[in-house]
């Protein structure tokens, strides 16, 4: 992001360092005046100075991405074209603050852990006590290479649910059993 703003200053004949102190217009944009050691009234001089078009709510640094077509992910902090971000109501310039990618994961992850709940839920329920525990470890334990442990009655089925016992179990290749999935086909 450094060189981008370097590279946009310079090609747009904007100084790069304040006159009398010599400090970085480009440490200011980027990480801010207090970090650069600039005063905010010396940033916003600059701003109205070289960015008379830019909206007095959006930072430099936004401003000359989105001059780019490029956006800054919050969450990442990757520089990425705006086509990575997700459409927002909700922020000024209309696209997510974070990417698709750091959406997409955020979204996932509960998903998956909730899926993983129901799961590990519905074997608790579904083991009775008269279960062999024990068989049922070395069942899994003993699964071949390539293959799943499959309940043959799901425990999550649409219209039927198994136990969670070793008569209900098989080997399955993982192909065969992802094509099954909570399916029981008499």
């Amino acid at each position: 992001m450094k060189e981008l703003i370097e590279k946009y200053l310079i090609d747009n004949n904007i100084p790069l360092y304040t006159q009398k102190e010599r400090k970085s217009y480009i440490d200011a944009i980027i990480y801010g005046v207090n970090e650069a050691g600039i005063s905010q009234d010396t940033l916003t001089r600059f701003a109205k100075k070289y960015f008379p078009d830019k909206p007095k709510h959006v930072r430099i640094k936004n401003w000359i991405l989105k001059l780019h077509g490029l956006k800054s992910c919050f969450n990442c902090e990757k520089v990425l074209s705006i086509e990575n971000f997700s459409v927002s109501s909700y922020n000024t310039n209309g696209l997510r603050y974070i990417c698709k990618e750091c959406d997409y994961r955020d979204y996932v992850k509960p998903t998956k852990n909730a899926v993983e709940a129901r799961r590990r839920a519905a074997k608790l329920q579904r083991t009775t006590a008269w279960s062999e525990l024990e068989s049922i470890k070395e069942f899994y334990k003993n699964c071949p290479s390539g293959y799943h442990v499959d309940h043959i009655i799901p425990l999550q089925g649409k219209n039927v649910s198994g136990l969670h016992v070793l008569s209900n179990l098989q080997y399955l290749l993982a192909s065969e059993n992802f094509k099954k999935s909570n399916n029981f086909n008499v």
